[in-house]
C-alpha cells in the first residue's frame, strides 16, 4: 500500500514538471514573439494545448507525445502571434524534446535506482 502512495506521488511531481516545462517554453516564447497585453491567459493557453497535444501523443502513439504536443505548440502559437510556421514548429518541436528528455530522464533515474 505505501508503494501506491509513492507511485501516485511520483507521477504527480512528473506531471507537474511537465507542465512547468511547458508554461517556461511558453512564456519564453512569448516573451520574444507575443504581443505585450494579456500576456498570462496566452502562456496559460499555450501551455494547456502543449500538454493536451502530448499528452494524447503519448496515449495513442505511445511515443507521440514530442510529435503532437510540438505541433500543438505550433497551432496555438500561429493562432496567438504572427511568427511564421517553421519557427513556431521548430519552438515547439524544441520545447517538447527538451521536456520529453527532462522527463524521461527523471523515470530512468528512478527506474535504475531501485
Amino acid at each position: 500500500m505505501p508503494y501506491r502512495l509513492l507511485v501516485l506521488i511520483l507521477a504527480l511531481v512528473l506531471v507537474l514538471l511537465l507542465l512547468l516545462g511547458f508554461w517556461v517554453t511558453s512564456r519564453l516564447f512569448l516573451q520574444r514573439y507575443g504581443a505585450a497585453e494579456e500576456r498570462q491567459a496566452q502562456i496559460m493557453r499555450l501551455t494547456a494545448w502543449t500538454f493536451a497535444g502530448f499528452g494524447v501523443g503519448l496515449v495513442v502513439v505511445g511515443v507521440g507525445g514530442p510529435v503532437l504536443g510540438a505541433l500543438a505548440f505550433a497551432y496555438t502559437a500561429r493562432n496567438l502571434t504572427e511568427v511564421s510556421w517553421p519557427v513556431t514548429l521548430l519552438w515547439g518541436a524544441t520545447a517538447n524534446g527538451i521536456v520529453a528528455l527532462i522527463i524521461g530522464g527523471a523515470l530512468t533515474a528512478l527506474v535504475l535506482n531501485q
